[in-house]
């Protein structure tokens, strides 16, 4: 039991857990009581509840504020929102074909491969041991630091491919080169991918 109080690592977290929890139980009771006595003993306590109340109500706003708004949209980003968002323009553009910049082709071939009906899992399985991850047209390919991207006509490019001048000129919204950005979904205000012309 000691040695795993002592241990940083993560197996040790749930049972360092109750040990501690007793501990700050222990610490807020006392503080309820110590708070409780000085309470009684004020002149004003009509003023203290008002401020006590507004200050709960202002706490518990925040908490509802983070969990209900800024929590799904940060969490939908965590769990690859904007490589739903390439499976999705990939599905509706079935007829074109593009090559897939991507810094890891076989995460965006597995969401692909989860949402397209048409993909067999034996079929799947054959391009994972292949590592050719194609789905009809659009090819997933891995980041190349020798290619020029902006010479880059009909392909999808992952923001991970590129360098600060690259994507910044890619991020220009009076750029033709580009036809479609798919942006995170986060508050980055970033563009993960790049469909060029």
């Amino acid at each position: 039991m000691i040695p795993a109080l002592l241990s940083t690592n993560g197996s040790s977290f749930a049972i360092r857990a109750m040990p501690t929890g007793i501990g700050f139980a222990y610490i807020l009771a006392l503080g309820f009581l110590f708070g409780w006595d000085i309470f009684k003993k004020l002149k004003y306590k009509k003023l203290i509840i008002p401020i006590i109340t507004i200050a709960l109500i202002i706490n518990f706003s925040y908490v509802g504020y983070i969990y209900f708004f800024r929590r799904p949209v940060t969490v939908g980003e965590i769990f690859n929102e904007h490589e739903r968002s390439l499976s999705k323009y990939v599905l509706d553009n079935k007829n074109q074909s593009y090559p897939i910049y991507h810094r890891m082709p076989q995460d965006g071939f597995l969401t692909l491969a989860f949402f397209d009906k048409e993909l067999s899992l034996p079929m799947v399985q054959k391009q994972m041991i292949d590592k050719t991850y194609a789905d009809n047209g659009f090819i997933f390919k891995v980041c190349n630091s020798k290619l020029n991207y902006q010479k880059q006509t009909q392909a999808i490019i992952s923001e991970g491919c590129l360098d600060v001048k690259t994507y910044d000129f890619f991020a220009n919204i009076n750029n033709p080169k580009v036809s479609y950005r798919i942006p995170y979904k986060d508050y980055s205000l970033k563009t993960a991918y790049f469909i060029t012309r």
